[in-house]
């Protein structure tokens, strides 16, 4: 502008001043030697409303109202005459500003753009060096990503990495294509796509294929962290058990992950890995390197209580599996025990951070990283104190993951979810002390207890009624058929089982961990060859099967001789009938309990 000019010639000692004062003038800025001045807009930066917008609404809406300068009705460049440099960056500007756009997101007019530039970068024309570049490869692979379309986002990073690799570029860490791959990592883990095994699929070819030369980018364990869970998701163990290795492994090379929350989890992540291959002790020594982490020493200061409580709760599970596959009875007791005392102090931390957050008073927390596993670590335990005989705490515990679904079915997705089967867990604590020794024979608690297990499970039934598309299994209805045939609906009873265990005999599940049997994945297949019906992942899930500590009327051992007899078409026969009620009838204790008396004659 001509004032500027002016001013800048005939006032040379304050020329420095009138610049500095104009441009915040022109921005909207307040003037350092004017405080209290008024602010005024430039007109530009006015909507068409009059409403004043901030600056980076205004360059959207600057973008948007120059694309017909810049582009022919065709898509094709305006201008020529230009540097490759500057014709990226209209291509990047029109993108983010349909990205960012205040009256609709334009994700196809995005795409275009963004597909532009990376046109542009796969003829060598321009490298990463460029920022424009840079922001429109990364904003393409998360637009691929959030959407779901891994196919076309494996195409996009394969043909990265295999330009990156040909140059060596991701042996530099500071090297501006390690920069950008190590957000490429962060978009993948934190997407949809590790959520859904089919959606991850295409991007995992073309990750192992690249894998090992990433191993000096800094974010490598984030992509062995998402493999792994892939992996798992497929019931493909061995691979998911290498990547968990490799995960921790990467984690403790870095000095700065070193004791820290990223070691703990992933030290947590490869003991859950070892334990389905029947490694515990493995998975314990894994466990008590996490529990000094987690602890204050000299080293370093610990962990919070919601990283303690993971911890805590991977322990009572090693520990739990463990009993349930040694033969040893005081062993597998004192292993029980343990396994009870790590999941009370994780339900103790987790409902200290409930009080402190407010959950239990109606304050908004983030149910999903908090609430959701204290309801299930209260589930857990109470299913383990029950399965130990210790009742009145297996309630307390139970009711406490009740109370916290009814205070908060409505403020979270997840807790919704699972509602029909949080009152039939409770109501599976009073149907095994009906079932127990000690009550069986003792009529009126007897009673009360069975009339208690049936009234939690018609509470399920019902939510599930009302809430057909809410998650549910099968133990709902098998315990309801127990019910009722105790409580003298016999025929009714049998029918409800038959259904339910040919329904069984459809779904094609590991009975052991209940992975998703997944057509064509590349995993140890086991099925049960009496029945044909019971499917295994590997030794480990038959064997926790078989007795099925944590519900013993649902072990294979008792339900093999219903399937087999179900096995090719569903007919109600006097033999299927049969073998019907000797499953019922084979769950009341085996004898009353004795009780010693001693003559008053014989006391002196």
């Amino acid at each position: 502008p001509t004032h500027i000019t002016w001013k800048l010639h005939t006032y040379p000692p304050i020329n420095t001043i009138c610049l500095r004062t104009h441009f915040r003038y022109i921005m909207g800025k307040k003037s350092k030697r004017r405080p209290n001045a008024r602010i005024k807009r430039d007109v530009a930066v006015a909507g068409d409303n009059g409403v004043d917008l901030s600056p980076e609404e205004a360059g959207v809406i600057w973008w948007l109202k120059g694309e017909s300068e810049f582009m022919t009705p065709q898509g094709s460049f305006r201008q020529t005459g230009g540097t490759i440099d500057r014709e990226v960056q209209i291509y990047c500007g029109l993108a983010m500003a349909h990205l960012k756009n205040p009256e609709g997101r334009n994700e196809s007019k995005a795409e275009f753009y963004f597909r532009k530039v990376a046109d542009i970068e796969n003829t060598d024309r321009i490298g990463f060096s460029a920022r424009s570049v840079r922001e429109s490869f990364l904003e393409l692979f998360r637009l691929y990503a959030e959407s779901g379309r891994s196919k076309e986002a494996s195409e996009l990073l394969e043909n990265y990495l295999s330009k990156g690799c040909g140059r060596g570029s991701f042996n530099r860490k500071d090297s501006m294509e390690a920069r950008v791959l190590y957000q490429c990592t962060g978009i993948i883990a934190l997407s949809d796509l590790t959520k859904k095994h089919t959606d991850m699929a295409p991007l995992i070819p073309v990750l192992e294929k690249y894998i090992d030369t990433l191993d000096g980018i800094d974010a490598i364990h984030a992509l062995y962290y998402a493999m792994s869970r892939y992996f798992l998701g497929i019931s493909f163990f061995s691979k998911a058990l290498i990547y968990a290795k490799k995960r921790l492994h990467a984690v403790q090379k870095s000095p700065e992950n070193r004791y820290g929350k990223l070691e703990c989890s992933a030290l947590v992540n490869l003991a859950k890995n070892l334990c389905r291959f029947g490694m515990y002790e493995d998975a314990l020594s894994q466990l008590k390197i996490a529990d000094q982490i987690i602890s204050p020493t000299d080293v370093n200061i610990g962990l919070g209580p919601w990283e303690k409580s993971l911890v805590y709760e991977a322990l009572g599970d090693t520990l739990k599996e463990q009993a349930e596959v040694t033969k040893m009875k005081e062993l597998r007791k004192r292993l029980h025990l343990k396994s009870i005392s790590y999941y009370k102090k994780s339900c103790k931390l987790r409902y200290d951070l409930l009080e402190e957050f407010g959950a239990k008073g109606g304050v908004d927390i983030d149910t999903d990283d908090i609430l959701t596993p204290t309801i299930l670590c209260s589930f857990k335990i109470g299913r383990q104190l029950a399965n130990n005989k210790k009742w009145s705490q297996a309630k307390e515990y139970s009711m406490i993951g009740v109370e916290l679904v009814e205070r908060h079915v409505n403020d979270s997705k997840s807790v919704a979810m699972a509602y029909p089967m949080v009152y039939p867990y409770f109501g599976k604590v009073f149907l095994d002390q009906y079932l127990d020794s000690d009550y069986h024979y003792l009529e009126e608690e007897a009673k009360l207890l069975l009339r208690k297990a049936e009234e939690y499970t018609q509470k399920g039934l019902v939510a599930l009624k009302y809430n057909p598309n809410l998650v549910t299994d099968d133990t709902l209805y098998f315990d309801a058929a127990v019910e009722i045939y105790f409580l003298g609906k016999k025929e009714e009873a049998c029918k409800m089982l038959a259904i339910h265990l040919n329904a069984r005999t459809k779904v094609k599940k590991c009975a052991g961990c209940g992975h998703t049997w997944i057509k064509g994945a590349n995993v140890v297949k086991k099925i049960c060859t009496k029945c044909d019906a019971a499917c295994y992942c590997n030794d480990i899930c038959q064997q926790l099967n078989w007795k099925s500590a944590n519900d013993k009327r649902l072990s294979h051992k008792r339900l093999c001789p219903l399937l087999a007899e179900l096995k090719g078409s569903f007919k109600m026969t006097e033999s299927l009938q049969g073998k019907i009620l000797n499953f019922f009838e084979d769950l009341k204790p085996s004898k009353r309990r004795e009780a010693d008396v001693t003559s008053i004659d014989s006391i002196d």
